[in-house]
């Protein structure tokens, strides 16, 4: 995705292993994050945090307004990253606080689409990352959807999943720029061609009846 945001994160009081392994996700994922992240040590936008550290350090006192703490113990809390460390819980909360410090600078947004509209047919450009089909939900929506351009509603039907589910994956697509509307007239002339019957070549006839006629000549 070109012309995204940058934001910076900085490591303070995690293991070396930890934090070398942390900073080796961010740039292999970096590839499919809304936002670009980059390692500084100065005025970072987001701080992770270890255990010790982050329990240490209160809201108020802390530098920076997002933070992340590593931890072996985490009950679900956002503000919390497990350990050992998972590629796709740090891809969500990458684009959760990116999406967070986005609105806070008026920095990119995310193109909008019109959700009401279900009878509008989307084309995936290609396979989403992990980030984006991390439930056998997700997976079984992206394998629909890799056969041929699809609407939410067919998408609802062919699945059988509930349509938030579907309306809410085809969002995240859709903001990853990872769909492409395709004109509803465009589909339907598609689908008239494909049911047209077969062209005929000029003179396959006459030399039919010709054959036919030489045929019943002869009889």
């Amino acid at each position: 995705m070109p012309n995204r945001k940058i934001f910076y994160f900085s490591i303070l009081g995690v293991a070396f292993r930890d934090a070398e392994l942390f900073k080796s996700y961010v740039r292999v994922l970096n590839f499919n994050l809304q936002y670009q992240w980059l390692h500084r040590e100065i005025s970072p936008d987001l701080i992770i945090y270890g255990e010790e550290t982050g329990a240490s350090i209160s809201k108020n006192e802390a530098p920076v307004s997002h933070t992340l703490t590593l931890t072996e113990s985490n009950t679900g809390n956002e503000q919390c990253l497990s350990l050992p460390l998972n590629s796709v819980e740090i891809a969500t909360a990458l684009n959760r606080i990116g999406m967070a410090l986005g609105g806070q600078t008026n920095a990119h947004k995310a193109p909008q689409m019109p959700l009401s509209d279900l009878a509008q047919p989307y084309r995936l450009k290609r396979w989403p990352p992990s980030n984006l089909i991390n439930t056998r939900d997700r997976i079984r929506l992206a394998t629909v959807m890799t056969r041929q351009a699809i609407s939410i509603e067919t998408l609802n039907k062919k699945s059988g999943l509930d349509i938030e589910t579907c309306k809410s994956f085809v969002f995240d697509l859709y903001t990853s720029g990872l769909l492409a509307k395709e004109s509803i007239v465009t589909k339907m002339e598609s689908s008239d061609q494909s049911a047209a019957p077969a062209y005929v070549q000029p003179g396959v006839l006459s030399r039919i009846r010709s054959k036919l006629s030489r045929i019943m000549g002869n009889e």
